[in-house]
């Protein structure tokens, strides 16, 4: 089983530099997809594959319906949950493992044809935001608004699969944010502490540097990769936007999964990335 697995992975990174060889499956050796951005061509990727600048991974968000709770907008000081409600998922979408880098946002907006945007952490660089340190290649990308982040997706090809892209409904983005322990405050449960946020968050308390990590660097929780911290996450709230998952400059009770902050989706919000969901036909 082991060697069949290897020799899946050795298969499918051995074509990220070319084209997919491996057909869309549910094999369960290979429960990620992985999406090459340039050609749009879809192939299955072993888990614990690790994203490329040309190669976003995606994890399936099953359908279904689950108790969560109310989003309250946030301050600095964040609060906590709201009553609880249901979050359904009508059906079964593929969302990003990982948040974009900004080598993966320059190619998606580039490819798109949407020069303007493709930097935008360069116009937006307060000091809270990490200047120069938060600036990589393999780096989240970061300074996006709502607004851009929806376009750029919409207009990128389709490719062989006749894929689209999107930004995360608030029920996809809370259905893979939370553990099914206690109420999910977190995807590691309840506990609101440094310790237990160790290395699955970047936030105030989890890191002496204000600065955000490697996408894809930290622990995975479930096989999702800092859905608490490191940058801000636009979601789509029926027919709105808001941000979810706290960012790397914001303290652990932010990063609480049912709260969110509103600057307004056409503000290029410093701390705000994108993780987007891929819809297949």
């Amino acid at each position: 089983m082991k060697s069949l697995a290897c020799l899946a992975a050795a298969v499918i990174l051995a074509g990220c530099g070319g084209d997919f060889t491996s057909p869309v499956s549910d094999d369960v050796l290979l429960p990620w997809r992985g999406l090459d951005l340039d050609t749009g061509k879809i192939g299955s990727v072993p888990l614990g594959t690790m994203p490329t600048d040309r190669m976003i991974v995606f994890s399936r968000v099953p359908s279904g319906s689950r108790t969560v709770h109310s989003a309250d907008t946030v301050g600095e000081a964040g609060q906590q949950d709201g009553a609880a409600v249901r979050a359904t998922v009508a059906k079964d979408v593929w969302m990003c493992v990982h948040e974009l880098s900004q080598a993966q946002w320059r190619r998606l907006a580039g490819r798109a044809e949407m020069d303007a945007v493709t930097t935008p952490w360069t116009s937006v660089t307060p000091e809270s935001a990490g200047g120069s340190d938060a600036v990589g290649d393999n780096l989240p990308a970061w300074g996006i608004d709502a607004l851009t982040a929806a376009a750029v997706f919409t207009a990128y090809p389709g490719g062989p699969a006749s894929i689209t892209l999107r930004l995360p409904s608030a029920s996809e983005w809370e259905s893979a944010a939370r553990s099914p322990q206690g109420s999910g405050r977190f995807g590691w449960g309840d506990a609101a502490t440094p310790e237990a946020a160790s290395g699955y968050a970047r936030v105030r308390e989890t890191s002496t540097e204000q600065k955000p990590r490697a996408i894809a660097s930290g622990r995975a929780l479930d096989g999702w990769y800092d859905m608490h911290g490191n940058v801000w996450e636009w979601v789509s709230d029926g027919g709105s936007h808001h941000l979810r998952g706290g960012s790397w400059c914001d303290p652990l009770s932010v990063a609480d999964s049912g709260n969110r902050r509103d600057p307004g989706e056409d503000i290029p919000y410093a701390l705000a990335g994108v993780r987007p969901v891929m819809v297949l036909p």
